[in-house]
């Protein structure tokens, strides 16, 4: 009889990644004020003279 394959083991948080302390702003709030103009964390380009547009 073949066994069932075994679940994953829980992924433990690493000395590397620890947890964001509680109140901390969410993730891409900081390159979101500084880094896009505003325009979200997810924009690299404003799309001014860029033909492939905003991005």
């Amino acid at each position: 009889m073949a066994r069932s394959p075994s679940p994953p083991p829980a992924r433990a948080q690493s000395a590397a990644h620890p947890p964001a302390p509680a109140g901390s702003p969410p993730l891409g709030h900081l390159s979101e004020r500084y880094e896009s103009g505003g325009r979200g964390p997810g924009t690299v380009s404003s799309g001014q003279a860029d033909p492939g547009g905003v991005s």
